[in-house]
């Protein structure tokens, strides 16, 4: 039996600014058909703090409209103009060892491959090979998420916006139908017979409808497709290549992370398949960019051989494209996480996120670069001399045809010492090989490609190349190259654990948004199995601890243009937490920055805004504005992988302001609706206000009491009397009414329920006065230990002397000799009351009991 040896790239990205370029010779980029459901040419990995385009015959990082497509951050601008997968090896043309044959195959700005998967493979020029139909609608590029069925409506709305690239204001219905439409198609048609990664949990071999689940790495989005290099036409388009006969089956996927430094990055797989009959020799791989940060004109390149990386940074402190969302040139980059496999005793490769022993992955072994319009510029699309240029850059020489590459040197400098890592001197040190200086160009439009090799390639083996695409963001240029840097251990970490244990922030919460007149009413606590599932879940040490709300300044505005507006966190003593930053570079080592801004403030599901928080002044009717609201867990030892919060999505809801028509609101907001004690004897309280106007029913409701044996406490139900139906249950009774506990949102309402206040009730009633007075004094028996200080200092003095200070004792002794009261007139009859015992046992202290008694006298 032939053994399969799969070869996995994997490729981190990292972002902190992207380059601009343009279509040579004059070769514009195909537009695609807008999407619709069933046969997706193109989609877009968008829940992390990237949007990256995809298409089904192989473009990677390219929009649609013919723009930058690789977005980060995300809903800001552009940092990837376009990027492909490139492969190129020596191919036996003759298919008898007597004609070796560069050949170059992959994507870079033409596309040398199609859609669809290898049916039966072989030899291109001999005919005999079947491809899957590519009208078929299973032809396609699939993209799944875990938790498609309880996206939120403003999810929904972001999802559409960016997918059709259209403002959120300008979304359907019918788009974001399509959205879940396509999410729920795509996971029931998963293809893991064609190599689509799936959840085996049944651990049998095969996937099992009902049993295994579509998916990998514990990843909150997973895109996939299948692509081929059978097609003449696309292959000479390239760089005038003949086919090889590759299948090459990609999947991405990310994190629905985008505050944290999980979120600045999408891992890609690039699984490559030798369907040619034919063995390959001295086979190369590389992950190729066009970056465009920002602006294309001012960009640098680099690379760091210690960790496999190559990245474009901002050759300026600033970019017109970042400064108009107001932030600095971020940095972004690739790196070979999982480069190919190849035999090696005693040491252990990764493979399908799996440890293979005596093995080895090869790292980056060269890193190219070029500059648009210099003596080193892109290979020659569309002709054979662009193979020649781009498999001597795979090597790891200069892009040219030369028989006897060319190669790079130290500093561009005719003569220095020879390098395949040109450009790997340290930014943020300032030290070593660095573009902008010696014989480099100055600040432009770069190209980039990191490749590693060579192996050997037999007929029906596979290799899989892993590569992470990251982003970084600093206080400047430079900070974010080291900001990008810290991202990539975090990448590092997950990917050598096998993302085993990935941490993740809570689910996002259903807010619903309710526009008046002049304010707006934000809640997002009806949605009971919302709420108990980002409260009560645990993830990786991560425990829920509060909610924070913001307002944007637009639909697509990152957390960084968001103003916060109110933090509600639990009542634990965390408050402040933190996270590894790099304000700039010039400040020294990363430091420990505040990311989240908590106050024991006690959990809260609703907010009333009046205030517009962006402008600093009120709002207004007629106006939108943009609000999120999002959930975060913390972990206070998170070790290397995470920070110590992580915050969900910022998702954001537009909302117009209007006032309700007439007859919608049948009762004000912050209403407080009055509530009659129909039974028992507790002295427990109710508070019963308005939080939504449009929510409220007008119906009846009944509060009853229980008491749960398993957590030893008693809680309250609500019943609707008009439906006789139980709404909710299991609610706790509160301390107080002013206990820093959640309102708990029922059909508008909120409703908070205590038991009775500690110590005597001072509104307690009974007949004391009408006994001993008669029945002229009715009427103070309902409140006749109104009036009492609870809290004040002291109830019985000494002899009325003034003295009060030390009960007296601030007097002479013979001013406490004898006394004012006269017998049968100042003598009262007096009564004692005592709280109950409120520490465990039973049993008060005296200091309990005169802390919680009072006396009562006629």
């Amino acid at each position: 039996m032939k053994k399969i040896i799969t070869i996995v790239t994997i490729v981190a990205l990292l972002f902190a600014v992207g380059l601009v370029a343009k279509p040579l010779d004059g070769q514009p980029l195909a537009k695609t058909a807008a999407m619709s459901v069933g046969q997706v040419t193109r989609t877009l990995s968008n829940i992390s703090n990237w949007g990256y385009w995809v298409y089904s015959n192989g473009q990677t990082g390219h929009a649609p409209s013919g723009s930058s497509g690789g977005i980060y951050p995300r809903g800001t601008a552009g940092a990837i103009y376009q990027d492909g997968f490139v492969w190129g090896g020596k191919f036996d043309a003759n298919n008898d060892g007597t004609a070796e044959e560069i050949r170059v195959g992959g994507q870079t700005y033409n596309i040398g491959t199609q859609p669809g998967r290898v049916i039966t493979g072989g030899r291109y020029d001999a005919g005999a090979f079947v491809l899957a139909d590519p009208k078929d609608p299973l032809v396609r590029v699939y993209r799944i998420r875990t938790n498609f069925e309880d996206l939120t409506h403003a999810m929904l709305i972001q999802d559409a916006a960016e997918q059709n690239e259209i403002a959120a204001s300008s979304v359907t219905t019918a788009m974001t139908q399509e959205i879940i439409d396509q999410y729920a198609l795509d996971w029931e048609e998963w293809p893991t017979e064609w190599g689509a990664p799936y959840y085996d949990l049944d651990d049998d071999g095969i996937y099992t409808a009902g049993v295994d689940e579509p998916g990998i790495a514990q990843a909150d989005q997973v895109i996939w497709y299948v692509t081929n290099d059978y097609n003449q036409t696309v292959t000479t388009g390239l760089y005038g290549s003949n086919p090889i006969g590759i299948e090459l089956q990609t999947t991405l996927w990310a994190y629905n992370q985008p505050g944290v430094r999980l979120g600045q990055i999408i891992f890609r797989s690039n699984k490559i398949i030798n369907k040619s009959g034919t063995t390959l020799d001295s086979v190369y791989v590389s992950m190729w960019a066009d970056p465009d940060l920002g602006s294309a004109s001012n960009d640098y390149a680099g690379c760091d051989t210690s960790l496999s990386l190559g990245y474009c940074y901002n050759g300026e402190t600033t970019d017109a494209d970042y400064d108009a969302f107001g932030l600095a040139p971020p940095a972004f980059g690739y790196d070979f996480f999982q480069g190919p496999m190849v035999p090696s005793a005693g040491d252990t490769a990764i493979s399908g996120l799996e440890y293979i022993p005596d093995y080895k992955n090869l790292p980056m072994t060269s890193f190219g670069w070029f500059a648009a319009g210099s003596a080193i510029d892109d290979p020659d699309l569309g002709d054979y001399v662009g193979t020649l240029q781009f498999y001597n850059l795979i090597k790891g020489y200069k892009p040219t045809e030369d028989a006897i590459p060319i190669p790079w040197t130290l500093g561009n400098v005719a003569g220095a010492e020879e390098t395949k890592y040109p450009l790997s001197g340290d930014p943020v040190a300032g030290t070593g090989d660095l573009d902008g200086t010696q014989s480099y160009f100055a600040p432009g439009d770069r190209r980039m490609c990191l490749s590693s090799g060579p192996f050997t390639f037999a007929p029906d083996e596979s290799q899989e190349i892993v590569v992470a695409i990251l982003g970084g963001l600093g206080a400047d240029n430079i900070g974010s190259v080291a900001d990008l840097k810290l991202t990539d251990a975090v990448a590092q970490t997950l990917f050598d654990g096998l993302f085993l244990e990935v941490p993740k922030p809570p689910v996002s919460p259903n807010v619903i948004a309710r526009p008046l007149e002049n304010s707006v009413i934000l809640e997002w606590g009806s949605d009971k199995q919302r709420v108990a599932q980002i409260e009560e879940t645990e993830v990786s040490g991560y425990v829920f601890e509060g909610y924070n709300v913001y307002q944007l300044p637009h639909g697509t505005a990152t957390k960084d243009q968001a103003v916060r507006i109110a933090t509600y966190d639990v009542v634990n003593g965390i408050k402040i937490l933190y996270e590894t930053r790099t304000p700039n570079a010039y400040e020294g080592n990363p430091v420990s920055v505040p990311i989240i801004y908590g106050s024991d403030s006690g959990i809260e599901r609703f907010i009333k805004i009046d205030w517009d928080y962006i402008n600093e002044k009120p709002l207004y009717e007629g106006s939108t504005y943009y609000f999120a609201v999002t959930a975060y867990n913390q972990n206070l030892d998170p070790g290397r992988l995470a920070e110590q919060a992580q915050e969900s999505a910022l998702t954001a809801l537009p909302v117009q302001l209007q006032e309700p028509l007439p007859g919608t609101i049948t009762v004000a907001p912050d209403a407080t609706i009055p509530t009659t004690h129909t039974a028992g004897i507790s002295d427990g309280q109710i508070q019963l206000v308005v939080i939504d106007p449009l929510a409220v029913t007008g119906h009846d409701y009944e509060i009853s009491f229980v008491f749960n044996a398993d957590s030893s406490e008693t809680q309250w139900a609500l019943t609707d009397l008009d439906l006789g139906t139980v709404v909710v249950t299991g609610q706790k009774v509160l301390g107080t009414l002013k206990d820093l506990e959640a309102t708990t949102l029922v059909d508008g309402l909120g409703i908070r329920v205590s038991g009775p206040p500690a110590g005597i009730n001072p509104n307690k009633y009974g007949d004391f006065y009408s006994t001993n007075y008669g029945p002229a004094y009715s009427d103070y028996d309902i409140s006749y230990l109104s009036g009492w200080d609870f809290d004040g200092g002291r109830w019985i003095s000494g002899r009325d002397k003034g003295w009060i200070g030390l009960f007296g004792g601030l007097g002479n002794g013979n001013q406490h000799i004898g006394t004012t009261l006269t017998s049968g007139l100042d003598y009262m009859d007096v009564k004692l009351y005592f709280a109950g015992d409120t520490i465990g046992g039973g049993v008060a202290t005296m200091a309990e009991k005169m802390a919680n008694s009072k006396l009562s006298s006629p």
